[in-house]
């Protein structure tokens, strides 16, 4: 068992139910602990509550610098923090809200007449001189500033007392906080002494709204800040804009006021030493802003004099809750804020003497809990307590002020949730230490509204996760829907209320809540033990299912539930659940406990990990619901994990899955609890690493709970520093574009700090936090004063020292300026200098040095720096040295220097007696040369090279240990390991000897530092000749050009790292178990490669892919570097690189095969052999032209895979055509097919003006590649001059040329894009000119599929990708970021979508260099240059908000997904219960699919539940859907309806028995309480809409046609639609309008629309439902109208005839009008208008004055009435132009010009405006419904039909270039089928053929299919190409005039025929039966010259049926 101190008084405080509450009173017999961090990310707790008998106050203050101290933290309003970076001059310094606003808090002191500014002003003070700070310290409630100024010293005290008690309840709840600014003279004099401080606007937040008033009350004076007409509840940026804001001090003679502006403030103040007002005094504020007290504290000596001033923010009007007020607590004892603020400035006394309690308690019990660690930990608890009570408020409800308080929390720096129950957790070891009342007091509003009806509370099964998303309103969730964390939030309660109940004895708070406790065990009870994919309280990682973690925390939350609840089948429960999770290793490593490690993240997943903080609960509450032995697994292996900064919340530390990035932080809060379940070391490390991030001064905020666990890497790679964190990790790139290369880079571990030079010029950066992410930014920079430009030598020391070496060795102090403070001029150049670790020493050389130069150090500090030095002689040159890496033991602090000169030895040098001449001494040495004997004697020279490496003791030694622990696995190794263990006992240094060639060596140095160097204390441990090879012998000049760095592995801790540093060409990461390590297997790998980081040292120009995507050629103007992705690989990193070296710029590369590249420069075409490293050229031809730039393949008959046509071109098409010849062997045995010789054959040139068009300016031309690696074709993308997009392929012909012939063409309204990309997948994107709007078009469909702008970025490029399943994906490059869309499934609802944009890459986080080139990688992954860096992102993302709205709620809470997983998801069909196939479904005829899928699912669902699975055909045949009618004749069918076995619509006498509105009522029930798979929220109420409808036109189906069906369904549709519009007035689209004129059952759907308006139909109603344009009865038409004259004339009580002059004009119904004007006394115009209306309108004078009266109300926009009047005149050709132009109502026109003549085929007005005004808006819009109804109006039907086929505006404009929006997919739906089909079969096939051609109706029916596949509909896309039927060849063929014709067309079409048929059985072998739900649709474009008849079987064919 451990027997740390710690664990041991954790065993005690587990019987610490036997002590009281634990009380201000018991305070001496606890430890406080940390809690809420509100300063970064969310609230957090410390360690663990210890009991203490003995202990001894100290009132000392912690003095470690901290990130932000806080002033006044009283509350989430009153929260005042100073930065750290800003306490070496508190008198600029700049306080700030803790969200980051500033806030003006001026502290000004007058010291014998002469002012000086204190504090908190960054622009000074006029007439002041700024103190000087001495120091600052802080308690836990106070924080404290020296400064001096003048002859004084004074000590600034911000005080934020906490009052932790039961009784002390009011008094802590008051929001106010102290400052006492204390004086003392700095001499034996004294000295006259007056103080000022004021606060300003800034503090409200209400930009300066509020007013300013005095007001004195007792002993107390105090200005106020409010605003009266504040909104209550509001906050701006988390200030709140409302309450008051108080600052007072207690008045006295002595003590003076103002308000003013601050100048005027100021000075008076500096003049005087006084303000103008008194306590005696009115004091008016009006237009002031600064509020501000002075004191004159007299003559001050030895003896403090002092002044205390307030600061508060008040809200009477605190929390918001469930609609109720509640107020501070403090009210109920000071009801006003005069009592309050004199109450708390009256206590100051009795409240200091209480912190002092407090702050001597927390520092004193901290420090006792380890003498290692004590004082660091005491350092971070009264850093946090005024944080952690800073975010709560103690409220009572307003209108009861004695009630029980309650306590509400902020959940700060996050989403500003109210009482989230996570954060309670993370914050209740405090509040047990202090008071456990704390907990009852959250827990109180939030079971209070759980225990609500749901039906008026929160409605969900498991524990809310807040009751308010934003403070301070706490409204609760009534809809259901908040942040989901059901069992971390569950189980929380039950573990905190058992805390409560287990230290206070209460029982009865838990038994309040008995109703609805055990639902919430119940639960936790099912759900426990499997965890559905769901967040935990670290948000910051998506949720997945199976997490081990969450399942322990449930089982320990149901342990607790069994005792509050008092049931013991809940302890049963959890006792089988520890036994799956652990003793059968479900949530282990391995099998069992004795084979296991650690617990898992995820179950199943055995290499993850994390922090398990839940076992603190188990163990503290004495639960033992797991037992002792697995937190003490869990316990050894935190300490294996923990990094260099700290411990990583999860891992592998580089394991992408969880965030989608690695994972290198770790969290304050939850390190430290799981730590206090754990050993003492680990409690030693959390503690350390926690206070190192503390104290680090990298950061502003107040102390967070996120930070960075792995310190950063950096290399120089030409102009560029690069950062990373791991073998894949890249952190930041910055250029240097001043400087051409960069020579030298460290870091300093301490700070972060990197330095980089460039020759002279010197570059350090320092490290921040930036939205969460460390980011480094210039510090400064300068340039060495060298006497000639040198490279410089760099090494960080203590204290942000930096040493540059090159012609002197200059030391430079960075912490501000940076300034030399030490230089040494040296005889020759340093080729290296180091700072010993401790800075001690420094070690340098020179070129061709024997001696090595120790420096040590004689003084310290900026003033006066001193070295003295002695030498290290050697016998040879020295080539290189290190220091030995520190180590954390202080016995082992010994610094120790390795040598290597070129004698080939290693010598170590030590540190000697400080008493000896010479620093160091040799303590051993190594031969290098002879450590490595080969056994090839023949060839020794090729083993002479050297390289080492050397491992410390404590990685040794950890990594042995935890591989001793795992040794059940090993096999081979197994007597290596067991021989390594027994060396790990000396803790040795480990020196690793390499030749590069796999060879290997290791050395074990014991006791380095020790009085001797005895041979026992050297000794060879390992050797081997399979150790990894590297390729160092060509490339280097010395030793120094290779560095190696080894160390544990981020992942596995008993594997060991090793990084090779091959200068000037590549990193290479390997790993290997340590093991294998030192005794590599003969047959496998011993090193694996993590990462291979290699590339250019100049700008990347270009990206190529071959065509499969798994070789990437990157290119500069003078390198190629080729990376193999290979498929399959599991690897994350590039194989295979291959070099290749050109003597002139390169300007493309074209890769041939995984052998084979050719590159086209200037001047010359190359084809090379890439299958080695280094690329071999084999042949070259020269190119005479000039301007060539790219490379495309070219097609001819010959095909062969070592032979192929390639083309170079230039962006006026000319070019020239090669043939590459690739050497090979003998083929199929023939001789005449051997080639021996590469060659490169001029074959012809490229005939460009064979080409008309022209090529975009920006992007010329671009090359897609399809089909495999030896048959893919190039493709040119042009762009004709009249916007004809078209897709070319270079052809070579017999002769000599090449012709460019068009392979594929769309049509656009673009003239002149910047950039021009067609996908393999048929779609083809466009860039305008000004690179900010992008199109993209289906070339299949030739429609416009999306649409986006950006306003102020350019697009630079575009890159498309087809996935596996056929999809395109389209990533946009913008300067720093890159876009990915993906096409999904066409939808028209809620919002047209067709593109959506899955992912967002921006390249700002690594660089803020410009992105370059992109190329897909076979995988999905995405390289992408950036200057002279590759960057490769990976497949798996997150999702972007955009795309988290239309996929499953799984995918949407922001897990990482794989591209091609996501675009297959996005693009899948839909299940046949989805709304949007029913939908369709009905609009396809198919009305009785739509009752089968109803019944059959109200079937399902009667006993589903949620999990339950639910197959996408609902168990029903494809032929529910696909169902022609061929076999039902009409007569048959005719009968059947007669008889009434089916109805028009097709719904048979069964399903008319089954489908009753009872049951469609019954299903829609329960939809509303299941969640059905494939369903989206928003979706599955669409469902039950549809459900609804289709079931209110059931009632109706035997006397509704198909077409009524349709528009009835619409109807209701589009009603219920426009009800959540703004525009409530939206008439039906024409779709609909088209159904209902085709219908038959015209007068039901009146009977319908009249229904829906109960009777009082109005024009606008008449309008939505469109009526007036499907009337066909002449008689209803006039009847509708009528009845809408009517209701128009009644819609108002004073019922007004003019609203209905218009309708009874046009019904020619006067007589009614005149008769209505005689009602209308009331209105002024009576008389007038019934004179008028009286006269004879027949007769031209009456005429005439009718149109001056229509013209005159025109003049005054009465459009309406004047329109009336035009009919009046009986001029119905300007009534309807005024209706259709001035109303904008062309419904209105069209209404009128009907009624009024009464026939429509003799109606010319009607004809003319259909004419004039409806076609040429149909064809504007591209509505061909619109376009089809027109035609059919004008009784033209061919047209009606031919407007379905093709755009109304290529019908109507002709050659006209159509507009973008004519072509918009959303003006093309599938459904224009049915009406084509319908119209068709009610013409003969000779009007039909005059109509349409047999082309446009194939390419018709195409089109609608793919539409159908789109939306995701397949299968009505089946039954579309499966059913439709061609008009019939013999009519064609009579109609012909000859049967020749006929038959040879006949003859064309069986040939064609015949070839499909090839095709077909070609993919029937591909194609397996299941994937007919899920088909592509994917048709190639022919381009024939005639067009050929199809047959059923060849539209079937194009899509792969």
């Amino acid at each position: 068992m451990e027997s740390s101190l710690l664990l041991l008084l954790l065993k005690g405080a587990w019987h610490q139910t036997q002590y009281p509450l634990l009380d201000l009173t018991f305070l001496v017999n606890s430890i406080v602990t940390q809690v809420v961090d509100m300063g970064f990310l969310r609230s957090f707790s410390l360690l663990c509550t210890l009991v203490f008998t003995n202990w001894s106050p100290n009132t000392s203050a912690a003095t470690v610098s901290l990130p932000s101290y806080p002033l006044a933290v009283k509350s989430p309003y009153l929260s005042t923090w100073l930065p750290g970076n800003q306490v070496s001059n508190v008198a600029t310094a700049q306080p700030e809200f803790w969200a980051g606003q500033d806030l003006s808090w001026p502290i000004l002191a007058r010291v014998n007449g002469v002012a000086y500014t204190l504090f908190g002003a960054p622009k000074g003070v006029s007439g002041s001189t700024a103190a000087k700070t001495v120091g600052i310290s802080y308690t836990s409630s106070h924080t404290l500033i020296q400064v001096t100024a003048g002859g004084a010293s004074f000590t600034l005290d911000f005080f934020s007392p906490i009052f932790p008690g039961t009784s002390d309840y009011a008094v802590q709840s008051l929001p106010y906080s102290y400052l006492t600014v204390s004086a003392t003279s700095a001499s034996s004099s004294k000295a006259s002494v007056q103080i000022l401080s004021g606060i300003d606007q800034t503090w409200t937040a209400q930009g300066g709204a509020s007013s300013l008033n005095f007001t004195t009350t007792g002993t107390t004076g105090f200005f106020w800040f409010y605003n009266p007409n504040q909104i209550p509840f509001t906050e701006n940026s988390d200030m709140a804009t409302y309450g008051s804001v108080l600052f007072g001090s207690t008045t006295g003679a002595a003590v003076t006021y103002g308000c003013d502006i601050a100048t005027n403030i100021y000075q008076s103040f500096t003049s005087s030493g006084t303000l103008p007002g008194n306590q005696s005094t009115s004091i008016t504020c009006a237009n002031a802003n600064l509020a501000a007290i002075a004191k004159d504290l007299g003559s001050v000596g030895s003896t403090s004099a002092s002044v205390t001033f307030a600061v508060g923010f008040n809200r009477d009007l605190a929390i918001n809750y469930l609609g109720t007020t509640q107020t501070g607590y403090h009210r109920s004892k000071w009801p006003t804020v005069q009592s309050a603020i004199q109450y708390f400035l009256g206590n100051y006394a009795s409240a200091l003497k209480s912190s002092n309690a407090l702050d001597a308690a927390v520092r004193s019990k901290a420090q006792a809990v380890s003498s290692s660690f004590g004082s660091e930990y005491a350092d971070i608890l009264e850093a946090s307590v005024r944080q952690s009570f800073g975010s709560i408020e103690l409220t009572v409800p307003t209108n009861n002020l004695a009630a029980s308080p309650s306590v509400f929390l902020k959940e700060i720096s996050s989403d500003g949730n109210v009482n989230t129950v996570d954060l309670i957790y993370q914050s209740w070891p405090i509040f047990i230490s202090l008071n456990p009342a704390y907990i009852k007091m959250q827990f109180q509003p939030i079971l209070s509204y759980l225990a609500l009806p749901k039906s008026q509370g929160w409605p969900q099964s498991y524990v809310i996760h807040d009751i308010g998303s934003h403070y301070p309103n706490a409204t609760g969730h009534n809809d259901g829907v908040a942040e989901q964390l059901p069992l971390f939030e569950t189980s929380t309660l039950f573990i905190l209320l058992y805390a409560y109940q287990k230290y206070t004895g209460d029982t009865s708070f838990a038994k309040q809540y008995s109703s609805i406790l055990p639902g919430y065990a119940d639960y936790l009870a099912t759900n426990s033990l499997y965890p559905a994919s769901q967040l935990v309280s670290v948000d910051a990682i998506p949720g997945t299912p199976n997490q081990t973690a969450l399942a322990v925390q449930s089982v320990i939350g149901l342990k607790a539930a069994s005792i509050i609840t008092g049931n013991t089948t809940y302890a049963t429960i959890a006792s089988s659940f520890v036994n799956t999770i652990y003793k059968l290793g479900l949530g282990l490593d391995g099998s069992t406990p004795a084979k296991s490690t650690h617990f898992t993240y995820n179950y199943g997943q055995p290499f993850s990990w994390n922090v398990l903080f839940a076992s603190y609960s188990d163990v503290l509450l004495g639960l033992n619901t797991f037992p002792a032995a697995a937190w003490q697994m869990q316990s050894k292996w935190y300490l294996s994990q923990i990094q260099q900064e700290g411990l990583p919340f999860a891992g592998p530390l580089n394991d992408t899955n969880y965030i989608g990035a690695p994972l290198e932080w770790g969290l304050t809060d939850w390190n430290v609890v799981a730590a206090a379940a754990s050993s003492t070391d680990v409690q030693e490390a959390v503690v350390n690493t926690t206070h190192a991030f503390m104290t680090n001064g990298l950061n502003t905020i107040p102390f967070g709970t996120k930070y960075n666990v792995e310190g950063p890497q950096a290399y120089a790679s030409g102009n560029a520093l690069v950062i990373f964190g791991g073998p894949t990790q890249l952190i930041q790139t910055i250029y240097h574009e001043q400087v051409l290369d960069l020579d030298a880079v460290a870091i300093d571990e301490r700070t972060g700090k990197i330095v980089v030079s460039a020759l002279q010029h010197v570059f350090i950066y320092r490290p921040s936090e930036l939205e969460n992410d460390l980011r480094w930014s210039l510090h400064s920079d300068f340039t060495e004063d060298l006497e000639q430009p040198a490279s410089l030598t760099v090494s960080w020391g203590d204290a942000e020292e930096l040493l540059l070496g090159a012609s002197s060795l200059t030391l430079y102090d960075t912490t501000s300026e940076d300034a030399p403070i030490w230089r040494h001029n040296l005889s020759s150049p340093a080729t290296a200098a180091l700072f010993s670790p401790d800075s001690d020493l420094i070690a340098s050389i020179s070129r061709y040095d024997r001696l090595v130069k120790i420096w040590k150090r004689r003084s310290y500090g900026s003033e006066d720096v001193r070295f003295d030095f002695s030498y290290l002689p050697h016998p040879a040159t020295v080539t290189s040295i290190e220091w030995r890496k520190p180590i954390k033991d202080t016995a082992h602090s010994i610094n120790v220097l390795y040598s290597v000169c070129e004698d080939r030895k290693l010598r170590i040098w030590t540190e000697s007696d400080p008493r000896a001449i010479h620093f160091m001494q040799l303590w051993a040495q190594i031969d290098l040369q002879a450590s490595i004997q080969p056994r090839d004697l023949d060839h020794a020279e090729l083993y002479t090279d050297r390289f080492l490496f050397v491992i410390s003791p404590q990685d040794f030694t950890q990594t042995v240990s935890y591989a001793a622990q795992q040794k059940q696995g090993l096999s081979s190794n197994k007597h290596m390991l067991e021989h390594l263990e027994e060396v790990s006992q000396h803790s040795p240094d480990v020196v690793v000897i390499l030749d590069g060639t796999g060879h290997m060596s290791a050395w074990a140095l014991v006791d380095v530092g020790g009085k001797t160097g005895a041979d026992n204390n050297v000794f060879n441990i390992a050797h081997t000749e399979y150790f990894h090879s590297f390729d160092f012998s060509d490339n280097l000049n010395s030793d120094r050009e290779v560095q190696l760095f080894c160390f544990p592995s981020l992942q596995d801790p008993s594997a060991l790292c090793l990084i090779s540093h091959l200068h000037h060409q590549s990193i290479e990461w390997l790993e290997a178990l340590v093991p294998t390590f030192f005794e590599p297997d003969v047959n496998e790998p011993p090193l694996m490669r993590r990462g291979d980081w290699t590339g250019h040292d100049k700008e990347i120009a270009g990206l190529a892919t071959d065509s499969s995507r798994t070789i990437l050629a990157s290119w500069t103007s003078d390198e190629c570097i080729l990376q193999r992705h290979p498929a399959g690989s599991a690897e994350a990193g590039q194989e295979g690189i291959c070099t290749l070296t050109s003597s002139s710029p390169i300007d493309d590369v074209l890769i041939l095969s995984a052998t084979h590249a050719i590159t086209l420069a200037t001047n010359e075409i190359s084809l090379w052999n890439i299958s080695d490293s280094t690329a071999k050229r084999l042949a070259t031809s020269e190119v005479d032209e000039d301007g060539f730039t790219f490379l495309i393949r070219a097609l001819n008959g010959e095909s062969s895979p070592y032979r192929t046509l390639v083309a170079a071109l230039s962006s006026n098409l000319s070019g020239v055509v090669w043939q590459a010849v690739v050497p090979t062997g003998d083929l199929d045995g023939h001789q005449d097919n051997k080639v021996e010789e590469a060659k490169l054959i001029r074959v012809c040139n490229v005939d460009s003006e064979l080409c008309n068009g022209s090529l975009p300016h920006d992007q010329n031309l671009i090359l897609q590649a399809s089909g495999n690696a030896h048959d893919d074709i190039g493709e040119i993308t042009m762009l004709s001059s009249d916007g004809v997009v078209s897709l070319r392929r270079i052809t070579v012909n017999e002769g000599d040329s090449a012709r460019i012939l068009t392979s594929d063409s769309l049509e656009s309204d673009w003239k002149s894009p910047a950039i021009l990309a067609a996908s393999p997948a048929g779609y083809v994107a466009l860039v305008d000119t000004t690179r900010k709007i992008l199109s993209i078009w289906n070339r299949f469909t030739e429609l416009r599929e999306f649409e986006s702008s950006s306003t102020t970025e350019e697009i630079q490029t575009l890159q498309w990708l087809e996935t596996p399943s056929g999809y395109p994906v389209l990533a946009v490059v913008f300067l720093q970021r890159i876009l990915v869309f993906s096409t999904t499934r066409m939808h028209r609802e809620p919002r047209g979508i067709t593109w959506i944009m899955i992912r967002e890459i921006d390249t700002r986080q690594v660089t803020t260099y410009p992105a370059g080139s992109l190329a897909w990688l076979h995988d999905g992954s995405l390289a992408v240059s950036i200057g002279l860096q590759l960057l490769t992102y990976d497949s798996k993302f997150s999702l972007t908000d955009e795309a988290k709205v239309v996929v499953p709620s799984d995918y949407a809470l922001g897990i990482a997904v794989e591209l091609f997983e996501i675009v297959a998801l996005l693009n899948s069909s839909l299940p046949l219960y989805h709304p949007h196939v029913l939908s369709h479904c009905i609009q396809h005829d198919k009305a009785a699919a739509v009752a089968k899928i109803v019944i059959t699912l109200q079937r399902r669902l009667r006993f589903f539940s949620d999990g339950d699975e639910l197959e996408s055909l609902l168990g029903l045949p494809i032929m529910t859907i696909v169902r022609g009618q061929k076999n039902i004749d009409h007569n048959t069918r005719k009968a059947s309806i007669m008889n009434g076995d089916i109805s028009q619509n097709g719904i048979n006498q069964e399903e008319e028995e089954l489908l009753s509105v009872e049951m469609s009522t019954n299903l829609i029930e329960n939809l509303d309480e299941v969640a059905l798979p494939c369903l989206l929220q928003y979706e599955q109420k669409r469902l039950r809409d549809v459900i609804n409808y289709f079931a209110q036109d059931y009632k109706q189906h035997k006397s509704l046609d198909s077409h009524a069906i349709k528009y009835a369904f619409a109807f209701r549709q589009h009603m219920d639609y426009i009800r959540s519009q703004q525009d409530k007035l939206q008439p039906i689209p024409w779709k609909d309008i088209i159904w209902a004129t085709h219908s038959n059952s015209q007068d039901v759907l009146l009977d319908l629309v009249s229904r829906h308006f109960q009777g009082k139909l109005l024009w606008q109603n008449a309008r939505q439902s469109g009526m007036f344009m499907w009337i066909s009865d002449p008689d209803a038409l006039r009847s509708q109208f009528e009845i809408v004259a009517r209701n128009e004339y009644t819609k108002t009580d004073e019922k007004n005839p003019i609203d209905c002059s218009l309708h009874y004009l046009a019904l020619k119904r006067k007589a009614v009008l005149l008769g209505l004007w005689r009602m209308a006394a009331w209105n002024r115009e009576q008389s007038s208008t019934q004179r008028f209306l009286s006269n004879n309108f027949s007769d031209s004078r009456w005429k005439t004055a009718a149109l001056k009266n229509a013209y005159a109300l025109m003049g005054k926009r009465r459009f309406e009435y004047a329109a009336a009047f035009f009919l009046l005149a009986d001029n119905l050709r300007d009534a309807v132009s005024v209706c259709a132009n001035q109303m904008q109502d062309l419904q209105l026109a069209i209404a009128i010009a009907r009624v009024y003549v009464g026939n429509d085929a003799d109606n010319p007005v009607l004809k003319d405006l259909i004419n004039d005004k409806v076609i040429p808006q149909a064809a504007r819009e591209g509505n061909r419904w619109m376009a089809s109804w027109a035609y059919w109006m004008l009784g033209t039907k061919d047209k009606a039909l031919q407007s379905l086929t093709v755009s109304p505006h290529a019908l109507l404009m002709g050659d006209t270039p159509p507009t973008a929006a004519s072509r918009d997919w959303t003006n093309v739906e599938p459904s224009l089928v049915v009406l084509y089909r319908y119209l068709r079969d009610r013409m003969s096939t000779r009007e039909v053929l005059d109509a349409v051609t047999q082309k446009q109706e194939w390419d018709f029916v195409l089109q609608m299919a793919i539409l159908y596949d789109r939306m995701g509909c397949g299968l009505l896309a089946l039954d579309l190409v499966r059913n439709w039927k061609f008009m019939d060849w013999r009519e064609i063929k009579r109609n012909a005039g000859s049967t020749k014709m006929a038959n040879a067309a006949m003859q064309d079409a069986k040939e064609k025929d015949s070839e499909k048929e090839v095709t077909k059985t070609e993919r029937a072998e591909e194609i397996p039966p299941t994937a007919i739900t899920a088909m592509e649709i994917r048709p190639k474009k022919a381009a024939p010259t005639n067009f050929e008849e199809p047959s059923a079987n060849s539209l079937l064919d194009s899509f792969g049926f």
